[in-house]
């Protein structure tokens, strides 16, 4: 049998928590054109290809990065 490390699972679930922004303030973000940082637009995008986000709030989000 195989065994699963989980430490460094945890560790990256315990930072990537730490580095998420809410699909709210990065609309936010994008209409004040503030930066959003790669490791928040990293969970963003997990959150949309993982089916997480609704489709409207991503379609908000990309078309504000599109316009920004």
């Amino acid at each position: 049998m195989r065994r699963t490390d989980f430490s460094a699972f945890a560790a990256h679930s315990a930072q990537e928590s730490a580095m998420s922004i809410t699909p709210q303030e990065a609309l936010t973000r994008c209409i004040e054109h503030r930066e959003i940082f790669h490791d928040e637009m990293l969970h963003l995008m997990r959150q949309i290809m993982q089916g997480q986000m609704s489709p409207v709030m991503a379609a908000a989000i990309l078309t504000g990065l599109r316009v920004k």
